[in-house]
Parts: C-alpha cells; sequence; structure tokens
C-alpha cells in the first residue's frame, strides 16, 4: 500500500507530528518516529509544544500532518467516544466528515431501545473503521495497587474511585 500510494527509498513519506510535552507522549512520539523511518524510511519531524501552546496549535493543521490526541470517555457509553467524530463535533480535529455517519449518531441519540440502539452503535463503528479517520497508536492504561486492608474499592471503566465509599481496615 505503501509503494502504491507513491512512497519508496526514492520518495520517503515527510510530515510533522504535533505532541505535547510531558508524561509519556516524548517517549511515544520518538518511538513511533524511529520505527516508521526504519520500516518506511518516513522522515518525521517532531514538533514537541507545552500544553496550552499546543491546544492552541492543534486546531491549524497547515502546521502538522499527524497527532497525539487522547480521548477519556467521560461516561460510560460508546457515543463518548463516537460522537467526536460528528461532523460538527468542535473535538473532530482530523476533519472527518460522513453525512451517513452523522445521520446514524443523531438517530443513536434518540434511540430508546437499547437493541435498536446496540445496532445502530455497532453501524456507526463500523462505518468509522471502515473510513479510518484516525490511527490509533496505543491506548492508555490505569495501574493501582490496591491494599488487601482496602474495602470497597471497586476497578471501574472510567478510572474513577469516589473515597467516600472507601474504608481503611485496622491491621489484624
Amino acid at each position: 500500500m505503501y509503494s502504491q500510494a507513491g512512497y519508496g527509498p526514492g520518495k520517503p513519506l515527510a510530515f510533522t507530528l504535533l505532541y505535547d510535552a510531558g508524561d509519556i507522549h516524548e517517549t511515544v512520539a520518538l518511538a513511533v518516529t524511529s520505527m516508521w523511518n526504519d520500516v518506511l524510511g518516513a522522515e518525521v519531524t517532531l514538533d514537541k509544544r507545552e500544553w496550552q501552546y499546543f491546544l492552541d496549535t492543534r486546531n491549524n493543521r497547515a502546521d502538522w500532518q499527524a497527532m497525539r490526541f487522547a480521548w477519556f470517555g467521560d461516561y460510560n457509553d460508546a457515543s463518548t467516544f463516537l460522537d467526536i467524530f460528528h461532523s460538527d463535533s468542535a473535538q473532530n480535529l482530523s476533519g472527518f466528515h460522513s453525512q451517513e455517519y452523522d445521520e446514524l449518531l443523531d438517530v443513536i441519540s434518540q434511540t430508546l431501545d437499547s437493541d435498536q440502539r446496540s445496532g445502530n452503535t455497532h453501524q456507526a463503528e463500523m462505518h468509522l473503521l471502515n473510513a479510518n479517520p484516525v490511527i490509533p497508536l496505543y491506548f492508555f492504561v490505569s495501574k493501582h495497587l490496591v491494599s488487601p486492608r482496602v474495602r470497597n474499592y471497586q476497578p471501574n471503566i472510567l478510572d474513577v474511585h469516589r473515597s467516600q465509599y472507601i474504608e481503611l481496615m485496622r491491621e489484624e
């Protein structure tokens, strides 16, 4: 596919990867850049920005061709991730536009029957996967070491742990 697109040793893919400073972002940016260069011969210019400057820059597509971006689900429903690709979403930084996809999301938001909603959600997911507006590189994980003395700690998909329910038992 890479060579069919016209890229190869004599004509490497060249692009700018925008990412924000801190955490693991620089490590990942350096790793994927190295892999893209080793495997594809890609010439990647790294553009690291402090968080606020990164936020200001990410909306200017002329400054970058690839960007580190993350989205954390803020509620337990697939729409928290699907909605960011709606054509009118302020978070749709990929510029993805599909009238069919937008219509599916509109139907999902108004569907109360769980089986029908699940089927429509699956259709929207498949549409998005086939359109491929973004390429996920990695997924964040949460790691917690919890003492056996801690009671009522419940791991959950949102990684929210309300301390009002947690108890610390005495050592026996």
